[in-house]
Order: structure tokens, then C-alpha cells, then sequence
């Protein structure tokens, strides 16, 4: 009786590790997930969209998603490539905001993990002598943007933060007014 009371004891223990390292097997398959996220930041500086007089203004931006790169709207060519529909000509999501003088927006999107996606960023500022108000880049497949900047960035720690958590953050000031792709 005392073997049989022995040999149980063994068999439930060998039964608890098959069943604990069973578990353990099925936690570390890796989940395949349909959709990605992509995180885009835009900020202006207090000096931006600066009128004939010098004085900062708002500004109105546009996040345009394709799923090609090289798309331009059609209103670029007048300096305004924000004045497109909401969605047309290949572009997939059309974001449209005004922002002030020291603001910042956010938008978290979510696109298809296994397609890769173009975003460009418009911009229509007061006066375009020379400023360049149209940035596009890439997210590949399976994968975030990664520390694209468009302007000037003083912020190292922020900076630091946009490579760990990936993304893209379009800087907007005027000291050469414009968008500038890093």
C-alpha cells in the first residue's frame, strides 16, 4: 500500500510539472496581430506662421495616410495642401487640424500590421517664400515610424523618448519657416 501511495504521489507530481510546462508552452507562442499602431505628434513653436508684421498665427496642418509613396494633393501647388477632400486620390485617412502658437496634437493610428503606410504631413503657412510645407514618411510593414522629426528639436530627453516608443513628431517653427524632415 505504501509503494502504490508512492508511485501516486510521483505520478500526480509528474502530472503538475507536464501540466505547468504546458502552460508555460502555450504563453510564450507569440500572438500574430492584425493591426499596428503609429503615433504622430505635431507641435508648433511660439514664433510659427509668422504674418507680414512678424507676429506668430495659428496654422492649419493636415496627417494624410497612403498606401503608396509620392501622393501629393492637389492643392499643393498653391501652397495649400491641406484644401483636399477628406478622402481622395489614393490617400486612405485625411486628419485636419489648426493649431496655435506653442500647441501640440496627437493621433495614435491604427493601420495594418502587414501593409506598409505613407504619411504626409501638410502644412499652409501665411507666407510661403521658400518654405517647404509638404513631408511624407514611410511606415513599414510590421513596424513603426521611427525619430522623424520635421523643424527643429531643442529636446533631447524628448527626443530620446520617440525612439524608444516609436512614431513621428513635425516640429513647426520659424526660423526658416517650413517643415524639414531630419
Amino acid at each position: 500500500m505504501r509503494r502504490s501511495g508512492r508511485g501516486l504521489l510521483a505520478a500526480a507530481m509528474l502530472d503538475g510539472c507536464s501540466w505547468l510546462s504546458n502552460e508555460d508552452a502555450q504563453e510564450a507562442t507569440p500572438v500574430a496581430r492584425d493591426t499596428r499602431s503609429v503615433d504622430i505628434e505635431l507641435k508648433t513653436a511660439r514664433n510659427v506662421n509668422p504674418s507680414a508684421l512678424g507676429q506668430a498665427q495659428s496654422i492649419k496642418l493636415c496627417v494624410i495616410e497612403t498606401s503608396q509613396p509620392g501622393w501629393v494633393p492637389a492643392g499643393v501647388s498653391d501652397g495649400a495642401p491641406c484644401r483636399e477632400d477628406p478622402v481622395a486620390d489614393g490617400s486612405l485617412s485625411h486628419r485636419q487640424v489648426i493649431l496655435r502658437p506653442n500647441e501640440t496634437r496627437r493621433y495614435h493610428i491604427t493601420v495594418p500590421a502587414h501593409q506598409a503606410r505613407w504619411f504626409v504631413v501638410g502644412a499652409e503657412f501665411q507666407q510661403i517664400n521658400g518654405a517647404r510645407y509638404l513631408v511624407e514618411q514611410i511606415s513599414p510593414a510590421q513596424a513603426q515610424l521611427r525619430n522623424t522629426r520635421a523643424g527643429r528639436n531643442d529636446d533631447p530627453v524628448g527626443h530620446r523618448q520617440r525612439q524608444e516608443n516609436g512614431g513621428m513628431t513635425c516640429y513647426l517653427n520659424n526660423g526658416l519657416p517650413g517643415l524639414k524632415a531630419c
